[in-house]
């Protein structure tokens, strides 16, 4: 089976305009399942303006990944941009490719002729304030319809649109696999934290879900900084200005990146886990890394929090995994090496198909 397989991207630098897919956490999930599935001949859709290709081709021949072939497509200047423009962009790109059975996209709304299975990790919820995702829903809910099945990656999320259109019940399928062995760097244990006073924050700051400016706040008003407490960002897309004194800006590659995880800092993470499940929290519990977020039913953190009132206690008073413990608590978010994916794969496919 020949697949085209078209993920979304939003990790785009402010400065350069182009995309470090590497770190994009989408990317990384997509990732993750091609490299589970069973397909016979993979065709990835990735921006045209990519900063770090060639890093993402030498971890392809890495992975001895040949029936993956790479397709550069015309991407939008964000995610809403890319939803609203790609397949009027580059359906006849697309539709020129001979030889694919099916496409498998995280954008809706595909206008073409070959079976289509979507993924989307992000569809509208009644209880967040994204217009920008509440813009697609319509769309979301046809396509879904349209598709041979959709996966979404949090059971509210399929909640919510059965409670919206109860007949897509056969349709859409909770499916929270967004990592891989072969794609984490392998240790056989766990050493002492390299540094237990460092908060390591990832994630785009411009990003409001992650509440960076509210962090700040409440990193100062909780003394952590005059304990000597202190925090590392990456700033993946290049928007960090005027940072406090005890905040550090490092670009990291995907190596460092790994690097940094297996020296298990301090992670704070402020966006709803139940309502958007990132292959990143994954990573970080892999790694053992202690991870402060907010209580969630999803996934089993002894680091958790009730709000933010608690976060400068939850810093001084980390609870660290064993190994046995970190791989228990990720081990149903992450492929095995040799694990064939449930849904992305022939025989499931051949049966929607019937």
């Amino acid at each position: 089976m020949r697949v085209l397989w078209v993920p979304i991207f939003s990790m785009r630098s402010y400065e350069t305009g182009k995309y470090a897919i590497l770190k994009d956490g989408n990317f990384q999930l997509t990732l993750a399942r091609a490299l589970a599935s069973d397909f016979e001949r993979i065709t990835l859709c990735i921006p045209s303006e990519v900063s770090d290709l060639v890093e993402f081709q030498d971890r392809l021949k890495q992975l001895d990944a040949q029936h993956i072939e790479l397709l550069q497509c015309r991407y939008g200047a964000n995610a809403v941009e890319t939803r609203e423009m790609f397949w009027r962009e580059n359906l006849a790109l697309t539709t020129g490719l001979s030889g694919h059975d099916v496409i498998i996209s995280d954008i809706t709304s595909y206008p073409g002729e070959l079976p289509v299975i979507y993924n989307f990790n992000i569809t509208k919820l009644p209880e967040l304030d994204r217009p920008y995702i509440d813009k697609f829903f319509d769309q979301d809910l046809e396509s879904m319809k349209q598709s041979l099945f959709t996966t979404v990656l949090n059971p509210r999320q399929r909640d919510y649109i059965l409670e919206i259109w109860p007949e897509l019940l056969d349709k859409v399928i909770v499916h929270t696999k967004c990592a891989h062995e072969a794609l984490l760097p392998q240790i056989a244990g766990f050493g002492h934290p390299g540094d237990p006073q460092l908060i390591f924050w990832p994630f785009r700051i411009s990003d409001k879900a992650y509440r960076w400016s509210e962090f700040l706040v409440w990193f100062e008003a909780s003394g952590l900084a005059a304990d000597g407490y202190h925090v590392l960002i990456t700033d993946p897309n290049d928007t960090a200005k005027d940072l406090p004194s005890f905040v550090t800006r490092q670009k990291l590659s995907k190596d460092e990146y790994y690097e940094m995880l297996r020296e298990q800092p301090i992670v704070v993470m402020l966006d709803d886990i139940d309502t958007v499940l990132h292959p990143g929290t994954v990573e970080f519990l892999h790694y053992g890394c202690p991870v402060i977020a907010f209580d969630a039913k999803l996934i089993d953190n002894q680091n958790s929090i009730v709000d933010l009132n608690e976060l400068g206690y939850a810093v001084r008073n980390v609870v660290y995994d064993t190994f046995d413990q970190a791989r228990w608590r990720s081990h149903r978010f992450v492929y095995g090496s040799s694990e064939v994916d449930q849904f992305y794969n022939e025989e499931f496919i051949r049966v929607r198909q019937a």
